[in-house]
């Protein structure tokens, strides 16, 4: 905090920092880290002035706040480790410009709004391209249903690069929405999304789509989970299907240990054959610590 009105928020990623493993190099493409060392990524960095609730302007880079998931994964812990698979594949993961956005009540029924333009970029760990704009926002409503309900509308449109680092691909034009459901009854919690993007690369025309929904249950300190993962690319014709299921344990506010297993499957959507590279499960364990 700055000010009453001014205020400033940084972050660094450091969960993917780069890790040496004897033998292995770290492979350096633009300013992507490849392999499998991650990198230090600035996720956040912005100033925000506040004029009242429902006006609020940012500048600098945030997300862009188009899923479920850039909503939720912090400052509350999140209950899959792995992120789900339309991810960052329909919608830009970080916008580096300005940003508009508030709440207020529309009647009895809270509503917030985010409107951002500026550079984006879709790609995990990488800068934004300066040629490549995005437009984009999120209206979002709670609705009076079980202890806590809320659904968002987002969408955004831009062009971005085959790959962030070549410039000379051809330009991609991708046009993103996407609709999402936060649902609360008792003990159980419900996230569920779904988003479609049409690309057009000047060569040809395809969709992306991808939904998934998580279900919780928790009884005292165990959160029982499971969830359905989809994302289907009609340019390569492959459909990737995930199906997790996860435990965690609250030992405090601060201190969640998890335990999730992930069975994954590719399927050629022309053949309706699994590809047998991408068929496979992983037992991941991790400890969340908030402070």
């Amino acid at each position: 905090m700055v000010t009453k009105n001014l205020r400033w928020l940084a972050e660094i990623e450091f969960e993917d920092a780069p890790r040496r493993q004897p033998g292995n190099e770290l492979t350096i493409t633009g300013n992507n880290v490849e392999g499998l060392y991650g990198q230090i990524f600035l996720e956040r960095s912005y100033m925000q002035y506040d004029l009242n609730p429902m006006l609020k302007i940012r500048l600098g880079r945030d997300f862009c706040h188009s899923t479920v998931w850039s909503d939720n994964h912090y400052p509350t812990f999140i209950l899959p480790e792995a992120r789900p698979l339309s991810e960052r594949k329909i919608f830009p993961h970080v916008n580096d410009g300005i940003e508009i956005l508030g709440n207020t009540l529309l009647g009895s029924i809270p509503f917030d709004y985010i409107a951002y333009y500026g550079n984006g970029n879709k790609y995990d760990g990488g800068s934004d391209v300066n040629s490549e704009d995005i437009v984009g926002a999120r209206v979002r409503v709670q609705l009076p249903v079980g202890s806590f309900n809320r659904i968002s509308f987002s969408g955004s449109t831009g062009g971005m690069t085959g790959a962030d680092t070549a410039v000379t691909t051809p330009k991609n034009e991708q046009t993103n929405i996407g609709v999402s459901l936060e649902q609360k009854f008792a003990q159980f919690d419900l996230k569920a999304q779904y988003s479609q993007a049409t690309v057009n690369n000047g060569n040809n025309k395809y969709d992306l789509t991808g939904y998934y929904a998580n279900l919780s249950y928790t009884y005292e300190d165990f959160t029982p989970w499971a969830q359905y993962d989809i994302y289907n690319d009609k340019n390569t014709n492959t459909e990737d299907q995930r199906i997790t299921l996860g435990l965690q344990y609250s030992v405090s506010s601060n201190l969640k240990l998890k335990i999730e297993h992930q069975l994954d499957t590719q399927k050629d959507t022309l053949t309706n054959a699994d590809v047998a590279a991408k068929k496979g499960n992983a037992t991941l364990l991790a400890a969340a610590i908030y402070f």
